[in-house]
């Protein structure tokens, strides 16, 4: 991408089981987490990874996803919900709210 223009931030979104297993850096590319609990030790662990850098929460899952027909999934209340949130806010991480409705 680099080598065709691509000007814009690169970035790559994986869980910290992922992050840990292949602790890949790429110049220029950011390291971000997607998760649904734990957001401290998260992104405590992301931070190590990569302590030169900001840290961001590209997939924080508010759910989980349901088929037709089958049983809906309820994983999270809005308590605790709100306290993940506040944890992540809290270490100054940014954070996108994935397929939040």
């Amino acid at each position: 991408m680099l080598k065709n223009g691509a000007t814009e931030l690169l970035f790559t979104s994986d869980d910290v089981g992922y992050t840990k297993r292949y602790p890949i850096k790429l110049d220029g590319v950011l390291k971000t987490i997607n998760f649904q609990h734990s957001a401290r030790n998260s992104l405590t662990q992301l931070q190590e990874f990569q302590p030169d850098k900001p840290i961001m929460v590209t997939e924080y899952w508010s759910g989980w996803f349901d088929h037709w027909g089958e049983k809906h999934h309820v994983l999270n209340t809005e308590r605790k919900m709100i306290n993940e949130v506040k944890d992540i806010l809290d270490m100054g991480a940014s954070i996108n709210f994935y397929m939040f409705h």
